[in-house]
């Protein structure tokens, strides 16, 4: 069975949860499946696609009503063309019209707390995807989470989780040294606009006042320009030399960032599939994040969730974590917990081939 896949943040956004989300899902992909990857442009983490998966570039220019395009008449049109059998997107706003058959992996969710300065072709597409799953579109949901009402058919699976990603495993000493990771660090990796980075900031900025440059920020996914203007306009914060932004890595390598990283901190919204919260989960790592109905669902007592977008009481939270090993024991010990429970539910590559079939075949 020939699927094309969306491969839009690939080249866009290659460590964004809607990129890596299916990176993870073309690594469990089932040998039945011929994958297509639809990409905007060779670009981004194209060159990080697994062997056997056949690139299709179609070019398309980064602009937010390029994206709708995409979505609403590009993608429908190179499943067609490609005589595929279903098109697997990981936007929540797929096609309204001349829709072939489609399987969407929400990573996004319309619940989360509100982004701001959003311009109306972004409000267009999320009024999009609260209306337009249709008989021929599945959704498919994590199953460890609460089903959404409001999305037409959906589909609960185990959650997906690659397998680099795991607490028994050491992250590779040769990715922290090329990199120059050389010190004890929290790993950040969520949103970088300029509202979610300065309350990053301003909570470690607590943190940095009691351990100096003890521990290092991580901020991965920081492309080189926009790294430095972030740190040009965070001067005025004296955080020293405790921010260490990275640009997007490849899969692999990400994997290690997470195994090493002492804590993840993560005071954003989550996601259902190819989020922060569930990789530092499956390397047993301590969190601290921001209590949402979604991260609750998440990690349960597994994290250390933050009920305010208040810096000093998340400031104060990571503080907790990193210098009580008691309380970062019990995290670690609660977050084995989850992921037993997830890998006693796991097939996911026969449960991913017969929903498909079952929505193939009607």
């Amino acid at each position: 069975m020939r699927v094309l896949y969306d491969g839009w943040a690939v080249a866009r956004a290659p460590n964004s949860p809607a990129a890596l989300h299916l990176f993870d899902l073309l690594s469990q992909c089932p040998q039945e499946i011929e994958p297509f990857v639809a990409l905007p442009e060779d670009a981004g983490g194209v060159a990080w696609l697994p062997e056997g998966v056949q690139p299709i570039i179609h070019p398309s220019p980064d602009t937010p009503m390029a994206r709708l395009r995409w979505e609403q008449r590009i993608l429908p049109r190179l499943t067609r063309t490609h005589a595929c059998a279903l098109l697997h997107t990981m936007s929540a706003a797929p096609a309204l019209l001349s829709v072939p058959p489609t399987v969407i992996s929400p990573t996004t969710f319309p619940h989360q707390p509100s982004v701001p300065r959003r311009g109306a072709t972004a409000c267009l597409r999320a009024a999009i995807a609260m209306r337009a799953h249709r008989p021929r579109q599945k959704v498919l949901w994590p199953q460890d989470l609460e089903l959404p009402q409001a999305w037409g058919q959906v589909e609960p699976l185990p959650p997906l989780i690659p397998p680099d990603f795991n607490p028994s495993e050491a992250p590779d000493a040769q990715h922290l040294a090329s990199l120059g990771v050389t010190r004890p660090y929290v790993l950040y990796h969520g949103p970088k606009d300029d509202l979610t980075l300065r309350w990053v900031l301003a909570a470690w900025s607590w943190v940095f006042a009691s351990l100096g440059d003890a521990y290092m920020l991580v901020l991965v996914d920081c492309p080189p320009t926009q790294a430095a203007t972030l740190m040009h306009s965070l001067q005025d914060l004296h955080l020293g030399e405790s921010l260490y932004p990275l640009p997007p890595q490849p899969p692999d390598v990400l994997a290690s960032l997470y195994r090493g990283a002492q804590a993840l901190f993560h005071p954003a919204g989550s996601v259902p599939w190819g989020g922060a919260l569930r990789y530092a989960l499956a390397c047993g790592k301590p969190i601290v994040a921001l209590e949402t109905s979604l991260s609750d669902a998440l990690v349960g007592p597994a994290a250390y969730l933050v009920a305010e977008r208040d810096t000093r009481l998340l400031g104060a939270a990571l503080l907790s974590v990193l210098v009580d090993e008691e309380l970062a024991r019990s995290l670690r010990a609660r977050a084995m917990e989850r992921i037993r429970q997830w890998t006693a539910a796991s097939d996911f590559s026969g449960r991913l081939l017969t929903a498909y079939r079952k929505l193939v075949d009607g």
